[in-house]
């Protein structure tokens, strides 16, 4: 009797048991198939594990939904992984490529903000949203969030130089000039920091 007590007890632990590993394996299938970009064999090895309350499935079928361009599933797997993680910064920044891809930039803009929210440091978060802002012509604002990047990592040599163009069309032409210079130091041929340099002399 105690046997068949303890064989009750101990067979939810094994099929678990066994569960978890298949769920390892598959997840080592998935990835395998990633590497050879078989995105959809990817998707398909783990498919069957999934759960709506499975935070790491989410994260993984968002991004791959996002690599095999269906872009809208996407983000309906990020979104859930928002919900279940609200504090998780991972499923924000995977959001922004579909997003991106369906060219939805305030949602994308949205989700870099809530970021800043939760790490107000977020150095690509703030790269990336100086970018969109440049691109708008919104100078000021683009400017606000290059300088924390800069400020951060003055040899960075994409900010430096970004903040650089930003502050040609700011008309702060000597800053300008001192961060094309930064620029060149870090890559000396590089074209952009040349014409900018030639530009502001």
């Amino acid at each position: 009797m105690k046997t068949l007590s303890l064989l009750f007890f101990l067979l939810p632990l094994m099929l678990a048991g066994q569960m978890d590993t298949a769920q390892v394996s598959a997840y080592a299938r998935s990835y395998q198939f990633e590497q050879y970009e078989e995105y959809q064999k990817a998707i398909d090895a783990i498919k069957p594990y999934y759960s709506a309350n499975d935070y790491a499935a989410n994260l993984r079928l968002g991004w791959l939904t996002y690599m095999t361009g269906d872009y809208s599933r996407s983000i309906n797997y990020y979104q859930q992984a928002m919900k279940l993680a609200p504090g998780a910064i991972e499923p924000r920044m995977g959001y922004v490529y579909p997003a991106a891809a369906l060219e939805n930039w305030e949602d994308v803009i949205a989700q870099y903000e809530a970021v800043l929210k939760i790490s107000p440091q977020h150095t690509v978060a703030n790269y990336r949203l100086a970018s969109i802002y440049y691109a708008r012509k919104e100078y000021k604002k683009a400017e606000t969030y290059a300088r924390k990047v800069v400020t951060l990592y003055p040899f960075d040599h994409d900010s430096v130089l970004l903040l650089a163009w930003i502050n040609v069309s700011l008309g702060n032409l000597q800053e300008a000039k001192e961060g094309f210079f930064r620029a060149l130091l870090f890559n000396p041929s590089d074209t952009s920091a040349l014409e900018g340099l030639k530009l502001v002399k």
